[in-house]
């Protein structure tokens, strides 16, 4: 199969840094989902999430993470054929660096970083889950099964 383009835009010097990691993680998760499609990526701050999150989903709040897929969930194919010729755009995930640094408790801000482009990620292919999820969910199974293979793999 061939290797999946990965897009990652930042608008923080934290975003600079964390860029190149965010984007090997991205192309190993599309791997694994047996997907060639393209992703865009966006880390941005709080204030920018916010944005976003005040003009699709009119909440006025910052949030972790945002998902837009290209595509309505019930227009998605299956995983692509590793021999289609041109890639499909599947979505943008947006990561609020601000967010994910007070959620990540005693971890590494990386580590929550790659949970979050999993989740959004997951978004993108349709998978969804309660508010607030529980976590007995088939996605949230999936993201820490994938989270799991996502840190073993070099």
């Amino acid at each position: 199969m061939r290797a999946s383009q990965v897009l990652v835009r930042r608008t923080t010097l934290r975003g600079v840094l964390l860029s190149r990691g965010v984007r090997i993680a991205a192309r190993r998760l599309l791997a694994r989902l047996h997907s060639a499609d393209e992703l865009s990526v966006l880390l941005t701050d709080d204030s920018g999430i916010r944005d976003l999150n005040r003009r699709h989903r009119l909440i006025d709040r910052a949030t972790d993470v945002l998902s837009f897929p290209q595509h309505e969930a019930d227009e998605l194919t299956p995983p692509v054929a590793p021999d289609r010729a041109t890639p499909a755009l599947l979505g943008d995930v947006v990561i609020s660096l601000q967010t994910a640094r007070r959620m990540k408790g005693c971890g590494s801000l990386v580590a929550e970083v790659r949970r979050l482009l999993v989740h959004g990620t997951l978004h993108l292919f349709g998978y969804d889950h309660d508010d607030p999820p529980r976590d007995d969910e088939p996605m949230l199974e999936l993201q820490e099964q994938l989270l799991i293979e996502l840190a073993t793999t070099r």
